[in-house]
């Protein structure tokens, strides 16, 4: 590994998460929601540090901030410290060492220990929750590439003993590589069986996927018999990770680095349903392409000033959402959705007691754009695979019914 590595690694990993992100929104009918707004959340916190990095002088100081701000940016969790590894290849593992231990759960600040998202068939659900008298309180399907996912949000009674805790625990199921759906809002109470990740819903519902995860919600979940059981593994004391990167002042590169972390913050609003189809996404992916490469030469060029403000201008010119953001002026998002096309590809739908879909339609330069609608009341939901399957025809029906592919999803 070279003597200055690091920085040229922190500014590649903005340079490919740009990347990712723009063949991810490529195609609307692939459009991998959660993976986007997972990219995007990198650089919540973590643009700043970059760009005082790079502004460092001499380069031992910079190497050592940038070295610094990669061990801060991978001590979130094991996930994101493979991804950057991923990216960037042996040589980041080398600089980021071996890893800490992940422990399987986590105490609170009152030192309670909490449940952690887990492998759906690690863990013996009918124990502690009566499945029996379940009942789906949100539902959600969504195309993730080439694969389906899902998220079901259960309300499920306790079967332990919780002083002083009225209210229902909430079980969270993650589902990925969905191949199997069957789902009525009507017919949404009791979980008669969950074997792994094939899972039945009220008489006839039922959903399968390749994997499933849980996490529970549930602040009295350390009485259960679980709970006991991860009360007695888990450390009292918390692991300490790297301290925050200083923090010098960015001077004039300030607005350059706010460019970027507002055009970041954009893109991740994309995890609310609602909201897709209004960001431009590929737009502000096409305006930053490169953008750790730009940092990184503007930060060594002999007119700094100059270098960074001519950042702001090409990166506002090339997209008039961002410019918007940076100018504070409205409006911000598209027009919402108001109809479905004729013909479109279903990606998401989202149902709790009102209602989201997404879809990709075909546009005039021959590419397929996201859309989303929202449906504030539904008096019923039904959905079954193969809404996903195509791109199909949506018909309205009076008083108030969207009907997709013959029935696969409807609307009432």
């Amino acid at each position: 590994m070279g003597r200055f590595a690091a920085m040229p690694m922190l500014a590649g990993l903005l340079d490919q998460s740009i990347t990712s992100i723009a063949q991810l929104a490529a195609d609307g009918r692939h459009f991998d929601r959660r993976e986007v707004a997972r990219i995007a959340d990198v650089w919540d916190n973590n643009t700043r540090p970059l760009f005082r990095a790079a502004l460092t002088r001499p380069d031992w100081l910079r190497e050592r901030r940038a070295r610094a701000a990669l061990a801060w940016m991978a001590d979130l969790a094991l996930s994101r410290r493979e991804w950057m590894i991923e990216i960037a290849g042996p040589e980041m593992r080398s600089l980021l060492g071996k890893a800490a231990e992940e422990p399987a759960h986590h105490r609170d600040y009152l030192g309670l220990v909490m449940p952690a998202l887990t492998p759906l068939d690690e863990i013996d659900l009918g124990r502690d929750y009566d499945l029996d008298r379940a009942e789906v309180g949100m539902l959600r399907v969504e195309r993730a590439g080439s694969d389906l996912s899902g998220f079901v949000e259960l309300s499920a009674p306790r079967r332990y003993a919780a002083p002083d805790s009225p209210q229902t625990p909430a079980v969270h199921l993650y589902l990925d590589g969905v191949d199997l759906v069957r789902f009525d809002s009507d017919d949404r109470s009791g979980v008669p069986l969950m074997t792994g990740p094939d899972i039945r819903i009220g008489a006839r519902g039922r959903l399968r996927a390749k994997a499933a995860t849980v996490y529970i919600e549930d602040w009295s979940w350390h009485f259960s018999h679980a709970g006991r059981a991860a009360d007695a593994t888990t450390a009292r004391t918390r692991r300490r990770g790297p301290r925050q990167p200083t923090r010098p002042p960015l001077g004039v590169a300030r607005q350059a680095a706010f460019a970027v972390y507002r055009a970041m913050v954009a893109i991740r609003a994309v995890r609310f349903p609602h909201v897709v189809g209004r960001i431009p996404v590929r737009e502000l992916c096409a305006a930053l392409a490169g953008a750790g490469s730009d940092v990184l030469a503007a930060a060594g060029a002999p007119e700094r000033d100059a270098a960074f403000r001519g950042l702001v201008e090409k990166w506002t010119a090339r997209s008039p959402y961002l410019a918007a953001e940076l100018n504070d002026s409205r409006p911000r998002v598209r027009p919402a959705f108001t109809g479905p096309p004729d013909l479109a590809q279903l990606t998401l739908v989202s149902w709790h007691t009102a209602a989201t879909i997404n879809l990709a339609a075909p546009s005039d330069d021959s590419t397929w754009r996201l859309r989303s609608e929202q449906f504030p009341e539904v008096a019923r939901l039904t959905l079954d695979t193969t809404a996903f399957a195509a791109p199909h025809t949506f018909a309205r029906t009076p008083p108030g019914t969207l009907t997709v592919a013959d029935g696969a999803l409807t609307i009432h």
